[in-house]
Parts: structure tokens; sequence; C-alpha cells
């Protein structure tokens, strides 16, 4: 486990190193790919954090659910940081 979520572990799979998500109390067993790689889901969650700060309150609808236009302003970052990765690997580098 990398990280958790109200209880709920995030999992990092040594064997395929994917991400992997499960809800409190459904067991590692249950979990599902959450992200490809820890480089993905650290873009990922930057990107969230970027547009959590540029919504200023305004993230969610009546439902909860994250506004379509933030999802995609998210996708965009996390897309964006993963290829300033991918710029930036070299000799000795990962990603």
């Amino acid at each position: 486990m990398i990280a958790d979520l109200n209880a709920a572990p995030f999992i990092l799979d040594a064997q395929t190193g994917q991400i992997l998500f499960a809800r409190h109390g459904e067991g590692a067993s249950n979990a599902h790919e959450l992200a490809q790689d820890l480089l993905t889901f650290v873009a990922a969650a930057a990107a969230i954090g970027v547009v959590f700060h540029l919504a200023d309150g305004d993230l969610r609808n009546d439902e909860l659910e994250l506004k379509p236009e933030y999802r995609a302003a998210a996708i965009l970052h996390a897309a964006h940081l993963h290829q300033l990765w991918i710029g930036r690997s070299g000799p000795g580098m990962s990603g």
C-alpha cells in the first residue's frame, strides 16, 4: 500500500507496476487498476491538486461528482506532466 483515502488503499502491484485501488473493506483481491504505473498515478494526483486549487471551491456538481470542465482540465494537466517527465528521461532515469 502506498497511500489511502478514508482507509481505502492505493496499492502498488510489485509484479505489474500498476497502481490498484479498493474501497475500504473490499480487500486487495477486489482492487481494480487505477493507473498503469506510479508515474501516471503521481501525475494524475498532481494534476488533480492543480485543478482543485484553480476551482476555488467550485469543483463538484450537486451530485458531488467532479464537474466535466475540471475533469477535462485534470486530464490535460496529467498528460502535460507525464510528457514533461518523459522528456526528462534519459540514461539512468526511469519513466
